[in-house]
């Protein structure tokens, strides 16, 4: 026992090392022209930074991906083997991915504080206008969508009108701020999930996509999985009204979480009666919300590119098949890895990138449907000898 104990402390302080190492590879993507603060120190970081990830490729691309393989293998072993104090571990991963680091791999974070912005500062509505629209805000220089107006639901606008708000107009606060609101929410999603499923929580808490696309990324697909698990957990325990508030806001973020409002049902109709015999409908409310998801992310999939933070939004279902995301990192391996073309290459569309792109994410999803069914056999072939 105290071997198995220390063996889950060494693979807890490497999964924390490399977050952190990960935290700090990815400042090597820094916008040249991004100003945290006004000091000596940060330009001589920055300019360090820079000559990293954007005149050394090779050496940094290298590095991104043996930080992938760590970070994910170490989060597969904690998986299988919860290490105790999930939440307070949490606090320290949420707090370095979160807070101490820079979306290296999307410039999306930056479309989100503007498009609030135009609301909060210029009075404006985002549906109607663009950052094009204010091209002398020196704002705009960050983003790289400026043609196009505000592409997501209501509940989002309204939420990030909160760090807009108390950014008071400082870009620096409010990049902060954004990101610190993920990190909350993260937070509250552990707790949300250590109350329903152990295993569960420890699954979200210690995801590489979690850490990468929600935390370090920044998107906004990681605040409606939030408000999807802390529904859940709400209807758990019987708080119906909140939950479905819950679900219902996280479903009008970017709508492919909206299925999930199905599950609001199941506590009020939890069984039927047909011709005498009682069947039990609550475990049917989830397959349904599973296959209205999949719907929707089949046909994002299908009718534009292929981006690694759409899967964020499978997350939702921790709380039902859990014992099924233990076999997924394979594919998640996958979906880090699918940024290699453009850590290497720089901007996206120079050539093959996004069909090399893609490749690594089919490969990892073949493979990881392989490894599943091939365990299962092997499982099942190991039941009957012992039988």
């Amino acid at each position: 026992m105290k071997l198995k104990a220390f063996a889950i402390t060494c693979i807890t302080l490497v999964f924390i090392v490399t977050t952190a190492l990960f935290s700090l590879w990815s400042w090597v993507l820094v916008d040249p022209n991004f100003t945290l603060v006004e000091h000596a120190d940060w330009a001589a970081f920055r300019e360090w930074a820079v000559q990293i990830g954007y005149l050394n490729r090779p050496f940094s691309s290298e590095v991104f991906v043996w930080l992938v393989v760590a970070i994910t293998l170490s989060s597969w072993l904690l998986a299988w083997r919860p290490p105790k104090y999930i939440f307070l571990l949490s606090v320290l991963i949420g707090g370095v991915a979160g807070l101490l680091s820079y979306p290296a791999l999307s410039h999306d974070l930056f479309n989100y504080i503007f498009d609030a912005r135009i609301l909060t500062h210029y009075g404006q509505n985002p549906y109607l206008h663009k950052a094009l629209d204010f091209p002398l805000d020196p704002t705009v220089r960050f983003m790289h969508w400026t043609h196009r107006t505000y592409p997501y639901g209501p509940t989002y606008l309204l939420l990030s009108l909160i760090p807009s708000i108390l950014g008071m107009g400082a870009f620096s606060l409010t990049f902060l701020l954004f990101k610190l609101s993920h990190v909350l929410l993260y937070l509250a999603s552990v707790k949300s999930l250590l109350s329903i499923n152990k295993k569960a929580a420890a699954i979200f808490a210690f995801s590489p996509l979690v850490i990468v696309e929600g935390l370090i990324n920044t998107h906004n697909d990681f605040v409606a999985v939030c408000l999807c698990i802390i529904g859940i957990n709400l209807l758990h325990h019987k708080k119906a009204m909140l939950g479905t508030i819950a679900l219902v806001t996280s479903g009008l973020i970017k709508y492919l979480t909206l299925p999930v409002t199905i599950v609001a049902l199941a506590p009020r109709y939890e069984s039927v009666r047909v011709l005498g015999r009682k069947y039990y409908l609550k475990p049917v409310y989830p397959i349904l919300s599973l296959i209205g998801v999949s719907g929707l992310l089949l046909y994002l999939l299908t009718h534009g590119e292929i981006h690694p933070w759409y899967f964020l939004n499978l997350l939702v279902f921790l709380p039902y098949f859990t014992d099924i995301f233990l076999f997924s990192y394979p594919f998640i391996l996958g979906l880090l890895l699918s940024y290699y073309p453009y850590v290497a290459g720089g901007e996206w569309g120079q050539g093959a990138d996004v069909g090399v792109k893609n490749s690594i994410i089919y490969v990892g999803f073949f493979f990881n449907i392989a490894l599943y069914f091939a365990l299962r056999i092997y499982k099942y072939k190991s039941y009957e000898a012992v039988s």
